[in-house]
């Protein structure tokens, strides 16, 4: 019983290691077709004149290529694409990260612990995997979960949604 006990509490926080991890991956890539919310009024704005032109537009495109071209040559090899990919995700992964704090401090005070980082549902989705109730997942009850899940992120051709967003 001991072990049983054991292993089902090192499952459960498997769990939810994924499911943070799942849910920090899922806020950097909301927005529009999964690329990130873009840039808000405010940055389009470049003349700051309450109107988005045209001009507007471009000299923001500008200025984004301008900060990527870390070498001033007028281009944007590899690396510099790169880089500048990087860098705007670590931006949006910064936000993402304050807001989860802001959302998730129970007691404010600036950090997460292990409580507040708990998911919400963990017991729920264990007692939905462990189909027979004894207290424990077998692998035939993991793998008919991940299974299942598959199959809830299915779109209608059959492919999965990352597939079907890649075509």
């Amino acid at each position: 019983m001991r072990k049983s006990t054991i292993l089902a509490g090192f499952t459960v926080m498997a769990l939810g290691a994924v499911s943070l991890a799942t849910t920090a991956i899922a806020d950097a890539r909301k927005g529009p077709g999964g690329r990130g919310e873009g840039p808000d009024f405010s940055q389009l704005d470049v003349n700051k004149d309450g109107q988005i032109t045209q001009s507007d537009i471009d000299a923001s495109r500008q200025q984004r290529f301008a900060a990527a071209d870390a070498n001033g040559d007028d281009a944007l090899s590899e690396d510099e694409l790169i880089a500048s990919a990087e860098a705007r995700m670590q931006e949006r992964l910064g936000q993402r990260t304050k807001a989860m704090i802001e959302r998730r401090d129970a007691n404010k005070d600036g950090v997460l612990s292990q409580d507040e980082l708990t998911p919400r549902e963990s017991g729920r989705m264990f007692k939905r995997m462990d189909k027979d109730g004894d207290g424990a997942i077998t692998q035939a009850e993991f793998d008919a979960a991940k299974a299942a899940r598959g199959e809830r992120g299915k779109g209608k051709r059959g492919k999965g949604k990352r597939d079907h967003d890649n075509n």
